[in-house]
């Protein structure tokens, strides 16, 4: 497709096992983006690797920021959507092939349920919309790079969930009872103690 997600519609599967999300928490380290395999082989997980397995766009330009509002309303408006809702993942594709349409609107369309399904998930089902933010101009969706976009997300889901805050300097918050209790959270994740890469944002 010209927008470089062709590759996804090579997946004939719609769902994955269930204990496959819990492996996965329990074997991949945030600090190197590392797997560990079942005979305790190390694989480790990196944008080429994301580009060959779902052929997704791998360029030098990150996710943009654009401005999106008018945007937005048109296609919650072409949608039936209110002001703040979202249509559910799981009745999307029928409407995709219902309406038959192509062009920027089924691009759009496309590329959103692709995120919501395959990288960015919920809980409550719903499209993962501020995507659209990336979609403005549906001719640049091929020039981003999506790769890193993806371990971006697999990281921030692994940092809301594992990671403790940190301060700048960090200093600043050295207390006998803070020293305490870091001691207390690295043991939480045996070997991750004192690892990672330094944040500069």
């Amino acid at each position: 497709m010209e927008t470089g997600f062709g590759g996804f519609l090579s997946i004939r599967t719609s769902t994955i096992p269930k204990d496959f999300p819990t492996w996965l928490l329990q074997n991949f380290d945030l600090a190197s983006n590392t797997l560990k395999l079942s005979d305790n082989r190390i694989l480790e997980i990196t944008e080429e690797d994301v580009h060959a397995t779902l052929a997704s766009p791998m360029a030098s330009t990150c996710e943009p920021k654009n401005e999106y509002t008018k945007l937005l309303e048109q296609w919650r408006t072409r949608w039936n959507l209110g002001i703040i809702r979202t249509p559910k993942v799981g009745k999307m594709v029928e409407q995709i092939l219902h309406r038959g349409d192509h062009g920027e609107e089924f691009k759009r369309d496309y590329r959103l349920h692709i995120i919501s399904t395959c990288i960015i998930g919920s809980m409550n089902g719903n499209c993962f919309f501020i995507i659209l933010k990336s979609l403005v101009d549906v001719n640049q969706i091929a020039n981003y790079d999506w790769c890193a976009f993806l371990l971006k997300c697999l990281n921030d889901t692994f940092r809301g969930k594992r990671c403790k805050d940190r301060w700048f300097p960090t200093a600043i918050h050295w207390t006998t009872d803070a020293v305490e209790q870091r001691n207390k959270d690295g043991k939480e994740f045996p070997g991750e103690y004192g690892r990672g890469k330094k944040l500069t944002e």
